[in-house]
């Protein structure tokens, strides 16, 4: 089971700074930070489904950026006369400040 957590619908909008935005989720509130994930399936053009979307070389980069862990299933939507949605089902993982290193003698 994927054991998702957050599902979000991002939309294509006209702006090359940020090429998606997030106009619906359920479960954990995302804001605009799946709007990279949504941008990278698009870029794809097609479905893709990972157990571990932090070791997925074509997500990789835009999950770090959201804090997506885990399992992920992300696919563009397309319906007659529409284009750039991408939905995105996958877990919120912890954000992670770096560990202060230690001044010990």
């Amino acid at each position: 089971m994927l054991g998702g957590k957050t599902a979000a619908i991002a939309l294509a909008v006209e702006d090359r700074a940020r090429p998606f935005v997030v106009r619906a989720y359920a479960g954990d509130p995302v804001g605009d930070r799946l709007a990279g994930s949504a941008a990278a399936v698009a870029a794809l053009g097609r479905a893709r489904r990972t157990p571990a979307v932090e070791a997925d070389p074509q997500l990789l980069e835009a999950a770090k950026a959201a804090g997506l862990t885990g399992p992920v299933i992300a696919a563009p939507l397309h319906a007659q006369g529409s284009h750039g949605r991408v939905i995105v089902i996958g877990r919120l993982g912890e954000r992670r400040s770096p560990r202060p290193t230690c001044a010990c003698s």
